[in-house]
């Protein structure tokens, strides 16, 4: 009966020192569980600034600074295609005027040279006679 009782004593031995050992790792982790959960942690934290960077209903968040801004260089790129399209047709106008007075001063300068052309005649009709 006695030779039984040391093999048994032996295994409760070893149970208890292993049950030791689990209750010390569930106290005090392996180190590599400790990395990964700082790590989890870290992640977490990001995770909640990057979310917080990104609210668009936060008026003080980044995405929300950039969208004002786009819809601020909307407007202005409105206006400045609106005020492309005045110049081009105030452009387009001037040179009409200035095709126009070119062709009246063509004119004139025509008409002007026929007239001339009349006085010459006129002086060597005086000249010849």
């Amino acid at each position: 009966m006695l030779s039984g009782l040391r093999p048994a004593l032996r295994t409760y031995q070893y149970f208890a020192a292993r049950i030791a050992a689990i209750q010390q790792q569930f106290k005090y982790p392996r180190e590599d569980l400790v990395w990964l959960r700082d790590r989890l942690t870290q992640a977490e934290s990001k995770l909640e600034e990057i979310t917080t960077r990104l609210d668009t209903d936060d008026p003080a968040s980044w995405a929300a600074t950039e969208q004002r801004q786009r819809q601020a260089l909307r407007q202005d790129l409105t206006v400045l295609a609106t005020e492309v399209t005045t110049l081009v047709a105030t452009n387009q106008a001037e040179h009409q005027q200035l095709v126009l007075e070119g062709r009246q001063a063509i004119a004139q300068l025509s008409a002007d040279g026929q007239f001339l052309e009349h006085v010459r005649e006129i002086i060597r009709f005086f000249k010849v006679a």
